[in-house]
C-alpha cells in the first residue's frame, strides 16, 4: 500500500519488512541491511531508514545487537498491519492530552507502547507540540531520557513527588519523616525534603523538580525493617512503622523534629513489639534501646506491651545513665538510665 509523502518513511518500513519475511538467517548486519534499502530506493533519506527501523524495533521484529539485528519473524504479519493501519494523531491529540494530564509524569517509552495505532514520527511531532506549550517539560536528570513532567497545570508544585523521585533512583528506600508520612504518623503532608535510604546510585543533578531536595541518609543496619508498600498504584520501599519509630527517636532532626514524634506516638494504635526489640538488639545501641524502653512503658498498657518486651530492653540499656537529648538536662529515671526532661511525652 502506498503513503502519502508525508508518511515516506513507513514505505521504507514496508520495504524493510517485505525483505525480512523472505530472508532465510535469524540474524542480520545492520550496515549491510541499511546499504540494501538504499540500494533498493535511493530516495530514502537516512532519517527516513532512521525512523523505519524504530518502527522495527518498536514492534520487535528487530532486537538490536552490537552491530546487528536478531530477526522475529513472527512478528512481521503483526507490524505490517499495524503500519498499514496507522491512524492521524491530530485528530486524537486531545484524547492523549487528557490522558497523560491526569499523571505526574510519563514515559515516551510506554507511551510508544501505548499508541500502537500511531506512528512513532506523529507521536516525536506530538511530544514536541506539547514541550512547545509548556505541557510537559523534559526530566532534569541525565539519565532520565525520555521521562517527561507533566504540568498541564501553572503551579509547579506537586502534591506527590514520591513517582518523580523514583525516576532518579530506581531503588530509593523512604525512611525518617517521609516514611513516616507514608504510614499517616505525620503531622505533616509531605515535606520538600524528601529522606532515602542512602545508595551508591549518584546522579549530577543541581536541580530537582518540583522545588523538591532529596536528602540520602545513612541507616544503622540499612536492609532490615524494609517493607514493599502500594502508593497511588505505585510499588514502593520504605521503612516499615517499628523501624521507622525506631529510626526518627534516634536522629529526630529528620522525623521533622521532636513534636512530630509525639504525634506519631499519640496516633499510633498499635505496634509489633517483637519487630522492636528484634531491630535493637542488632542495633546494639544502648542508649536508643533505653528510650525505646521508656516509651514502649510508656504506653505499655495502649499498645499491650509485655512485661518480658521490658526487661530485655532493660537488660541492653546503659549500665551508667545518659541523657535522653544530648545537652538538655532532666530528672533521672533510674529504671532505663535516662535523664529525661519533664513532659517530654505531651504533645
Amino acid at each position: 500500500m502506498e503513503f502519502n509523502v508525508k508518511a515516506k518513511y513507513l514505505n521504507c518500513a514496508l520495504l524493510m519488512l517485505d525483505f525480512l519475511k523472505n530472508y532465510n538467517s535469524g540474524q542480520i548486519n545492520g550496515k549491510q541491511f541499511i546499504k540494501h534499502i538504499q540500494n533498493k530506493n535511493n530516495q530514502y533519506s537516512s532519517s527516513m531508514i532512521h525512523n523505519a527501523l524504530r518502527e522495527l524495533l518498536r514492534f520487535h521484529v528487530l532486537i538490536r545487537r552490537k552491530n546487528s539485528y536478531d530477526i522475529d519473524n513472527s512478528k512481521i504479519k503483526d507490524a505490517i498491519n499495524h503500519i498499514i493501519h496507522f491512524k492521524k494523531l491530530n485528530k486524537d491529540k486531545d484524547v492523549i492530552i487528557n490522558n497523560i494530564s491526569n499523571k505526574n509524569l510519563f514515559y515516551r517509552k510506554k507511551l510508544d507502547q501505548t499508541l500502537f495505532n500511531y506512528s512513532l514520527v506523529d507521536i516525536d511531532h506530538l511530544i514536541i507540540d506539547l514541550l512547545k506549550k509548556g505541557y510537559i517539560k523534559k526530566f532534569p536528570n541525565e539519565n532520565s531520557r525520555g521521562k517527561y513532567i507533566v504540568q498541564l497545570q501553572t503551579n509547579d508544585i506537586i502534591t506527590d513527588p514520591i513517582t518523580a523521585i523514583l525516576t532518579i533512583y530506581n531503588n530509593a528506600v523512604f525512611c525518617y519523616s517521609t516514611a513516616m508520612e507514608m504510614h499517616g504518623l505525620s503531622r505533616y503532608r509531605m515535606g520538600s525534603i524528601i529522606y532515602i535510604k542512602r545508595i551508591e546510585e549518584k546522579t549530577n543533578l543541581k536541580e530537582y523538580p518540583y522545588n523538591i531536595k532529596i536528602k540520602p541518609v545513612s541507616l544503622i543496619k540499612p536492609d532490615i525493617g524494609i517493607i514493599k508498600i502500594n502508593r497511588k498504584n505505585s510499588n514502593i520501599y520504605c521503612t516499615d512503622q517499628e523501624r521507622t519509630l525506631i529510626d526518627c527517636v534516634y536522629r529526630h532532626k529528620y522525623a521533622g523534629g521532636w513534636e512530630n514524634i509525639i504525634y506519631a506516638l499519640n496516633k499510633i494504635e498499635k505496634v509489633d513489639e517483637k519487630k522492636i526489640v528484634q531491630y535493637l538488639k542488632e542495633f546494639r545501641i544502648p542508649s536508643l534501646s533505653a528510650k525505646m524502653g521508656f516509651i514502649l512503658d510508656a504506653n505499655k498498657e495502649k499498645w499491650n506491651i509485655s512485661q518480658s518486651s521490658l526487661v530485655v530492653l532493660k537488660q541492653i540499656s546503659p549500665s551508667n545513665p545518659v541523657h535522653f537529648f544530648r545537652n538538655i538536662s532532666g530528672k533521672l529515671n533510674k529504671k532505663w538510665n535516662l535523664y529525661i526532661p519533664d513532659n517530654i511525652l505531651i504533645e
